[in-house]
């Protein structure tokens, strides 16, 4: 007697297949959550040397008026006039910092100094430095 047996489909067909889509997906999502992470990393980094570069050249200037306190007041901004040292720093400024500007305000001997600066597609930053400087 020739007997055969008859073999049906088994239930478990492309579950592996089904699994390694699942796993795919799943590395893929975590692949996509490290490039945002790198990207935040990117931009914070250079978000902080935007404020250490503010912070050295605010601390530059202190030392430039630590060496001329006879024309301390000549770094003033709001005076109108065109004191080299100080428009040399403020050009420095420009040139550093992205849309860079700077104020420098001396009443007697207490000095205030704002940076500005906005890099592209963030909102402007700002960076104040006060002082006192002895006659």
């Amino acid at each position: 007697m020739n007997t055969r047996q008859i073999r049906y489909p088994s239930q478990q067909q492309g579950a592996a297949l089904l699994e390694a889509l699942v796993a795919i997906f799943i590395f893929s999502a975590g692949v996509l959550a490290v490039v945002g992470m790198q990207t935040m990393m990117t931009k914070n980094t250079s978000a902080s040397k935007y404020r250490a570069d503010a912070a050295f050249l605010s601390d530059e200037l202190v030392g430039s008026m630590w060496g001329d306190v006879k024309n301390l007041n000549s770094y003033d901004t709001t005076d109108g006039g065109s004191y080299a040292a100080r428009t040399a720093w403020i050009d420095k400024v420009a040139a550093i910092l992205p849309n860079g500007d700077a104020s420098v305000a001396v009443t007697n001997a207490d000095v205030t100094i704002t940076v500005n600066w906005q890099a592209p597609n963030e909102a402007p930053h700002k960076y104040v430095a006060a002082t006192s400087i002895a006659r």
